[in-house]
């Protein structure tokens, strides 16, 4: 289950100032700006300014005192400046404290004198934002990822781990990308755009690298993929490559009197890897659909 975790925010949030100006005047880089005049994603104007630094991603954490002392330790000597900074911005200090927090293991909750003494300085408000965490039931697991309820109704979320156990690609919603398992280290993600095609992406967790994305492959092993194409003379080739990179592995091969289908899937009945470096391709061919075998020395 996932553990305590805190993202903390130190912000000056005001009806409208000159944000640059308060980067200038604090020599600090902030994480975020919103102006006034911003557009939100619901298309309504933002309403307010806000210059925003802190933590960019959630930390696990057993101790918010931690976190909190990284964000606010670049300004602890700046207190005047900051104080000047609220007066003439017409603005306010804000720390925002937002936590993900086991039911049965919360973290402590605290602050230090030092911080407590930084904070009345600057008459900061200290907001907290609490979720509580719940092991969701599992929908499917391979060695790589799982997916996961969330709570919601009929949506899901995906998490793709590599070999630390540490999630490298996820998201949620009502569709995700169908996940599948290609021996002990490699990952597909499909999404279906027809019938019978598909957009497929690989996570190899051994190199811990994403592939291309690819337009409806066939997986030959846990390293080769064929791929279909037609040429400019009418003639279907199969192109078979390593997954991840064409300088591994890539040969292009003529599959002769390929049936002329509309979607060439239709008319391709196996691929198999035989070992020793040898591939058997059973497909349609001619204008009566013969069934053919052909074996081909990769």
């Amino acid at each position: 289950m996932e553990k305590n975790n805190v993202l903390i925010y130190f912000t000056l949030l005001g009806d409208d100032f000159d944000a640059d100006y308060v980067t200038q005047k604090l020599g600090v880089q902030p994480i975020a700006v919103q102006n006034k005049c911003d557009l939100l994603k619901s298309g309504k104007m933002c309403g307010y300014t806000a210059w925003k630094t802190g933590m960019q991603e959630y930390e696990e954490s057993t101790n918010i005192e931690i976190q909190l002392d990284k964000v606010i330790a670049p300004f602890l000597d700046k207190v005047d400046l900051l104080s000047e900074l609220r007066q003439e911005c017409s603005a306010e200090w804000q720390v925002m404290i937002v936590m993900n927090v086991e039911e049965d293991n919360p973290p402590f909750i605290g602050f230090t004198r030092e911080q407590m003494k930084f904070f009345g300085s600057i008459e900061a408000e200290v907001e907290f934002d609490t979720y509580l965490l719940v092991e969701r039931a599992e929908v499917k697991r391979g060695p790589n990822y799982r997916i996961i309820e969330t709570g919601e109704p009929f949506v899901l979320r995906y998490e793709i781990f590599n070999r630390d156990g540490d999630v490298v690609k996820s998201g949620a919603g009502h569709t995700i990308p169908s996940l599948n398992g290609i021996g002990e280290d490699v990952t597909e993600l499909s999404i279906r755009t027809g019938i019978d095609t598909k957009t497929v992406q690989f996570y190899s967790a051994k190199h811990d690298m994403f592939s291309d994305v690819f337009d409806t492959p066939i997986v030959i092993t846990d390293e080769l993929i064929g791929l279909l194409r037609w040429s400019n003379t009418g003639a279907l080739n199969l192109i078979v490559r390593d997954m991840f990179d064409t300088e591994t592995y890539c040969n292009e091969f003529l599959l002769e009197d390929f049936s002329n289908v509309a979607n060439p899937m239709d008319a391709l009945i196996q691929v198999e890897y035989l070992g020793n470096g040898e591939l058997e391709v059973i497909y349609l061919s001619g204008q009566n659909f013969i069934e053919t075998a052909t074996i081909l020395a990769l």
